[in-house]
């Protein structure tokens, strides 16, 4: 089983930017950005991943908000 993250990112406090949701997969040393929603990032992995057991964790910019400083 690999482990892998599906998190937000904000791009949105720099002129221009834009938010964006990344896939990081330990194990095989992959990461990619630029997807518009945790779903389409879920939906990249299951593609990407067929045959491969993924232990999935989701974190959204909320998430990273509430959390303690």
């Amino acid at each position: 089983m690999y482990k892998a993250q599906i998190f937000e990112i904000e791009y949105s406090a720099s002129p221009g930017g834009k938010d964006t949701w990344a896939v990081d997969v330990e194990g095989f040393s992959y990461y990619q950005e630029g997807f518009k929603t945790a779903g389409e990032a879920l939906d990249f992995l299951v593609a990407k991943y067929p045959t491969v057991e993924l232990q999935v964790e989701v974190k959204s910019l909320a998430w990273f908000h509430a959390q303690p400083a």
